[in-house]
C-alpha cells in the first residue's frame, strides 16, 4: 500500500527523510485516533506539514480550507495553521472597488465575513473562535496556549479576546472616520472633514493612546502578551498592533512594542503564511 500522498505545496526535497503521520477517523462525531511513528521516506516530502491518512479506504491529505479575503486579518489564521503544521488550503477572495468583500462569501457564511474555515464538515467563523477550535483539535501538544490554572492562561484569554473586542473596534472607528469625507458629496466635504477630525481627536485617538500604552506595559514584562513565551495571543494581537503602528501611526510605539513586532515577523511560520496568502498591505 502506498502511504505517501504528494504535497504539491511543499518546497522541500529530501532523500531518506523521516515523517510523522497522523491517522484520523473520518467518522463524524468519532474520536480522532492518532498514531505517531517515524519511518524512512524516499522522494519528495514536506518536512513542515504532517501527512494525514484517511480511514475511509482512500489515502490523501485532510485539509483545513481557509476562506481568505485579501489584505485582511485572515492572515492570522494562516499563520496559526503554519505554527501548528496543519495541512490547509486557501480560497482567496478579492475586495471590490469599495474595499468590501465579494458577495460570494455569503455562500460560506451568512454575514459574508472573512476569515472562515471549513474542517471535517464544520464551518467556523470569528477569529477568536477559530483560534480556539484549531488549538482544541490540533494544538493540544503545543505551547501556543498556556497551561490550565496559570496566570499566563488568564493573560492569554484576555488578549485573545481583547484583540477583537477592544482593539479592533477602535481601529474600525478610526477607519470609518478617516473615510467619511471621501464618501459624501463635494459640497458637504468641509463639514464631513471637520466632523471626522473632531471625532478622531476626541474619540479614537485618545483610546488608541491608552491601548498602545497598555500594550507596551504588558510587553515590557516578558516580551510576549501571555506568559514568558510566544502564544496564540500574540497571533491574535498582531493585526491590531500592526495596523495601529504601521498604518494609522496612532502614537509613538514604545521599544517593547517595536521589538515584539520585529520578533513575530521574523518567525518562519509568519513568513510562510504571507507567501501562502499572497501577503497583505497594511498601509492600503
Amino acid at each position: 500500500m502506498a502511504l505517501l500522498p504528494t504535497d504539491t505545496r511543499c518546497n522541500y526535497q529530501i532523500d531518506a527523510a523521516l515523517a510523522v503521520f497522523r491517522i484520523k477517523s473520518l467518522a463524524h462525531g468519532g474520536e480522532r485516533a492518532r498514531f505517531k511513528g517515524a519511518i524512512p521516506i524516499f522522494g519528495t516530502v514536506c518536512r513542515r506539514r504532517p501527512f494525514d491518512l484517511y480511514f475511509s479506504g482512500t489515502i490523501g491529505e485532510l485539509l483545513v480550507l481557509v476562506h481568505y479575503l485579501d489584505n485582511s486579518r485572515a492572515h492570522r489564521i494562516l499563520w496559526l495553521l503554519e505554527e501548528l503544521a496543519v495541512n490547509y488550503d486557501v480560497k482567496t477572495y478579492k475586495r471590490g472597488p469599495d474595499m468590501r468583500a465579494p458577495k460570494s462569501l455569503k455562500q460560506v457564511h451568512p454575514l459574508g465575513k472573512s476569515p472562515v474555515i471549513e474542517d471535517n464538515g464544520r464551518v467556523v467563523a470569528e477569529s477568536g473562535a477559530m483560534v480556539e477550535y484549531l488549538l482544541d483539535f490540533y494544538g493540544t501538544e503545543t505551547k501556543l496556549r498556556p497551561a490550565p490554572g496559570t496566570d499566563a492562561l488568564l493573560e492569554y484569554r484576555y488578549w485573545l479576546h481583547a484583540a477583537e473586542g477592544t482593539a479592533m473596534p477602535m481601529i474600525t472607528l478610526k477607519l470609518i472616520f478617516k473615510l467619511l469625507p471621501k464618501q459624501v458629496p463635494f459640497f458637504v466635504k468641509p463639514l464631513a472633514s471637520a466632523i471626522s477630525k473632531g471625532a478622531q481627536s476626541k474619540v479614537t485617538d485618545p483610546q488608541a493612546r491608552d491601548q498602545m500604552a497598555m500594550w507596551e506595559t504588558q510587553l515590557e514584562k516578558t516580551g510576549w502578551f501571555a506568559g514568558d513565551s510566544f502564544s496564540a495571543a500574540d497571533i491574535a494581537m498582531s493585526f491590531p498592533v500592526d495596523v495601529a503602528v504601521e498604518r494609522f501611526k496612532l502614537a509613538q510605539p514604545g521599544p517593547a512594542t517595536i521589538a515584539w513586532l520585529a520578533a513575530i515577523k521574523r518567525r518562519p511560520a509568519y513568513q510562510r503564511a504571507l507567501k501562502s496568502g499572497g501577503g497583505y498591505d497594511i498601509a492600503s
